[in-house]
């Protein structure tokens, strides 16, 4: 039943973490003094899901480690879950980071130069990937980067149109890497580029076809947005006032005004989401099999809606409806098909957060089984599913299973519930072997220059405080 302890004490990374530095104008200053470029990180280490994963399969590791130290400059801005868990003057500069480098995604990379002008943008991390991916996608940014230098010194030199045709291939380089204007609520482009851009749209003279509207769609695209954004920005002062009844009342009103069907059908999804948040589950079903009888949706439209239909199916606890839904959904799938696993995995998170445990348990076990080890979503499976064994007193289930995930990836927080089913059992002296184990890696987070270290620290020893273990 019991792994060989000395394989739990000995799991983890053992290389020097990287040193983040978390303020802009000292990353700036090693910056320029180093001649290496920067790399912002904008995360939310404690609550982001993808940021937590990024950080244990990417950033954690050697060779990512390896990969970007000689280049660049690390500074991470931690957003937290709380505002009161921070000072109002860290909680400010956050928020102006944000606002300058248009940050609409967690976690967001942004890559520039050591003055800080950016020249790409990586989000929309996948979470099943490890270094090598995004290691590439570095790579390639840094020969953007040397693109855009190259031309725009040439253009330095240049005169006429053969200055703008440089400029123009010297943002040419980069823009595909400068996020997607649609998702930004400034195109980063059109922001940071200013002046070269305006240089371009105003030159009167012959240039290549193209060049000029290339830098004119974007403007008028941004100019045409903004409608879009100020409805957004209305929407986000009612989600951050949490006014959500007025939310959908605002959206029934602007819909009736709105022709443009792409817009008026963004903003029937919005007003599902604001039905569901002020419990109006009824209601947002009611609207969610609406919009399924679109025939114009297209499938992935579909599958989001179909999600919602489930969500408020499991809110009104009509569970019987809400796990034959999933059912159906999951049997029309094709066998071991990412969709057919995202579905089960839906249905498992759903059935965590309603079912008692002993209902959620067959869920849980079947989907660990399809998705198979070396899925990146295997070892939080497997926590969850032990944990579900511990509510239900079945400790034996769950040590074996904490056993195998800690065998895969080292965990203080796993650690400290194995040890509660191994007190559970009767297993003291395995117990207090991880214990000590813990407590040392409670006392290296404290040590730790990383304010997320040190307060993941308080919150082990908060949790280490409720852990008594029989002396002898």
């Amino acid at each position: 039943m019991l792994l060989a302890l000395n394989n739990l004490l000995t799991v983890g990374n053992t290389a020097e973490p990287i040193d983040w530095k978390q303020d802009l104008s000292a990353g700036n200053e090693l910056a320029e003094t180093t001649s290496r470029d920067l790399f912002l990180l904008f995360t939310g280490r404690t609550w982001c899901g993808p940021c937590i994963a990024l950080e244990a399969n990417v950033l954690s590791q050697d060779r990512f480690r390896d990969a970007v130290q000689g280049s660049f400059v690390m500074v991470e801005f931690d957003f937290p879950a709380d505002d009161s868990d921070r000072t109002s003057e860290v909680i400010s500069n956050l928020q102006a980071m944000q606002e300058r480098y248009v940050i609409s995604y967690f976690p967001t990379i942004v890559l520039t130069d050591s003055t800080g002008r950016p020249y790409a943008y990586l989000s929309h991390y996948d979470s099943s990937t490890g270094p090598d991916p995004l290691i590439r996608q570095i790579q390639s940014a840094q020969k953007a980067r040397e693109a855009r230098d190259n031309y725009f010194h040439v253009a330095s030199k240049s005169h006429g149109a053969e200055r703008i045709i440089q400029l123009h291939r010297g943002l040419e380089a980069i823009a595909p890497l400068m996020g997607k204007p649609d998702e930004q609520e400034t195109d980063a482009l059109l922001k940071w580029y200013q002046a070269e851009i305006d240089e371009i749209v105003s030159f009167h003279g012959d240039l290549p076809a193209g060049i000029v509207e290339t830098y004119r769609q974007r403007i008028d695209a941004q100019a045409a947005s903004k409608p879009v954004k100020e409805i957004e920005a209305k929407l986000q002062a009612f989600e951050a006032s949490k006014e959500f009844r007025g939310a959908v009342a605002y959206l029934d009103e602007r819909m009736k005004t709105i022709d443009d069907l792409e817009l008026r059908q963004r903003l029937a999804w919005s007003r599902i989401a604001f039905l569901e948040r002020d419990k109006q589950y009824q209601r947002a079903l009611a609207e969610s099999r609406r919009l399924l009888r679109d025939g114009n949706l297209d499938s992935a439209q579909r599958e989001q809606l179909l999600d919602r239909e489930a969500y408020n199916l499991f809110s009104l606890n009509r569970m019987d409806e809400a796990l034959a839904h999933y059912d159906r959904r999951i049997e029309a799938a094709t066998e071991n098909s990412p969709q057919r696993l995202r579905l089960m995995g839906r249905k498992a998170q759903h059935a965590l957060s309603r079912l008692e445990p002993e209902h959620s348990i067959p869920i849980w076990e079947a989907y660990r089984h399809a998705i198979g080890n070396e899925s990146a979503d295997w070892f939080d499976t497997t926590v969850l599913l032990a944990r579900q064994y511990q509510k239900t007193d079945q400790h034996t289930q769950a040590i074996t299973l904490f056993e195998e995930a800690l065998v895969k990836q080292d965990d203080a927080w796993v650690l400290i519930d194995l040890i509660r089913s191994f007190q559970a059992t009767g297993h003291d002296d395995q117990a207090k072997q991880l214990l000590a184990k813990v407590r040392a890696e409670q006392a290296r987070l404290a040590a730790s220059p990383r304010a997320a270290d040190r307060d993941e620290a308080e919150d082990l020893e908060t949790r280490l405080r409720t852990i008594h273990l029989p002396v002898k």
